[in-house]
């Protein structure tokens, strides 16, 4: 079986330990120290599609009001 966690950068696994709780897009790019929101959704983008990370509204992905965390 395939283990995602390879395919994971350091960001990616950053962004995986830090979305236990629910986190916003400028909330994770922040506690990233990154300054460009174009980067933080690539991640966040691959993440979801390897099961990583969930959204909190999943109906609505482009809300003002969407989070994150992580898929146990």
């Amino acid at each position: 079986m395939f283990d995602h966690s390879d395919a994971l950068n350091a960001t990616g696994r950053r962004i995986v330990e830090f979305c236990t709780e629910p986190k916003g897009s400028r909330e994770i790019m922040e506690h990233l120290g990154l300054r460009d929101i174009k980067s933080v959704r690539n991640q966040l983008k691959k993440l979801l599609e390897l099961g990583r990370i969930a959204r909190t509204i999943p109906d609505k992905p482009n809300s003002r009001n969407q989070k994150y965390i992580t898929v146990r």
